[in-house]
């Protein structure tokens, strides 16, 4: 099988030959050019053999096609420098933000980097381009993850006003989503913030997060067979909400890996286990996105190690018998990992099942 078969019969429900594999992560020094980053996009997915192009726009792309402004990053390892003003930092400002271009800017930058990689990558691998919940970008219009306390403020003393920016940011979303479908995408990477229950209440998510994000997936039905929902969390996550609201999506990817120095409870993360018993979607995760790939020795063999226990706990915990599993990081790659060990995940999954 190619990885469009692979992909497809995960879909259909049908026998795949092996698990798939992907990854993504950032390319601040390409990624304001959309030759140069459609050109390290490709080189990623030829390389490392991934059976799935998540196209990873740079992480400011849509709130910057608002007007905010940000110092661009000069490193390899910085996404972006600091924001030089916020969007909105008084809740009726959302009443004056303005729909974006498409001809010009980051939206149209976005579009050409879109395009470009699907006349490299169409009809071979599942390209999805990157869409954030409209509540992200609000969040990051009003002082970002750093000052969430903003948002969640003007959630509960301006909610008309923040209705009025969901609105804008929704529209501008659809038009820009209008665009991608036209360039033949086969589906998005839509990615929820607001995942965990910790966060939000039910009632809270469904007004200002779900209302918005389903008028998305919903423009994608008919256009695309392949869509991603990216729950960003690792505990308390709303699979359950996801499954009773009828989420028109094919899989979830979440951070099922999660580890930090404050973690102290292992038993809170939400594991490959924990969603296969609420949902028969394709899952992707199995790799600790941020921590796997380091090595302070520059051990290539260590790294690999890593990654092998990691597939192996994946395969152990879905069965044998689950045929819709890809093995990917549950979020972007640390910033920039050497290409040599982004290979290993091909090679383990080649090493394991026996098949390129």
């Amino acid at each position: 099988m190619n990885s469009m078969e692979r992909i497809k019969a995960m879909v259909e429900g049908k026998p795949v030959d092996r698990i798939g594999i992907s990854a993504w992560y950032h390319m601040p020094l390409l990624d304001h050019v959309a030759k140069d980053f459609a050109d390290g996009i490709i080189n990623s997915v030829e390389t490392m053999k991934w059976d799935v192009c998540k196209v990873q726009y740079h992480g400011y792309y849509f709130v910057s096609s608002f007007g905010q402004d940000y110092v661009p990053s000069v490193s390899a390892t910085q996404l972006y420098g600091p924001v030089k003003k916020w969007m909105v930092p008084h809740p009726k400002m959302f009443e004056d933000l303005k729909m974006p271009s498409l001809t010009e800017g980051p939206l149209a930058r976005e579009l050409e980097l879109t395009k470009r990689i699907m006349d490299k990558l169409g009809g071979k691998v599942p390209v999805l381009p990157t869409i954030f919940s409209p509540m992200h970008a609000a969040e990051w219009m009003t002082g970002g993850s750093d000052h969430t306390e903003y948002i969640y403020s003007f959630m509960k003393y301006n909610p008309k006003e923040v209705h009025k920016g969901l609105e804008i940011i929704t529209e501008a979303n659809l038009r820009f989503l209008e665009e991608l479908l036209k360039l033949g995408v086969d589906g998005i990477f839509l990615a929820d913030v607001f995942s965990s229950k910790d966060q939000l209440s039910e009632e809270m998510h469904d007004e200002f997060v779900k209302k918005y994000d389903l008028q998305i997936l919903d423009a994608c039905k008919d256009h695309t067979w392949f869509n991603i929902l990216h729950a960003h969390g690792w505990k308390n996550l709303r699979f359950d909400e996801y499954e009773k609201a009828g989420y028109p999506i094919q899989a979830y990817n979440w951070e099922d890996c999660y580890r930090d120095s404050t973690l102290k409870d292992e038993s809170q993360i939400t594991t490959l286990a924990d969603a296969r018993k609420i949902t028969d979607k394709i899952l992707m995760g199995g790799i600790e996105f941020w921590n796997d790939f380091n090595s302070a020795e520059n051990d290539r063999w260590a790294v690999k190690e890593v990654i092998k226990k990691r597939l192996l706990n994946a395969l152990e915990m879905l069965g044998p018998d689950d045929q819709k599993f890809i093995f990917t990081p549950g979020c972007s790659v640390k910033m920039h990992v050497p290409e040599y060990r982004m290979k290993l995940i091909h090679e383990v999954v080649e090493e394991i099942t026996g098949i390129a």
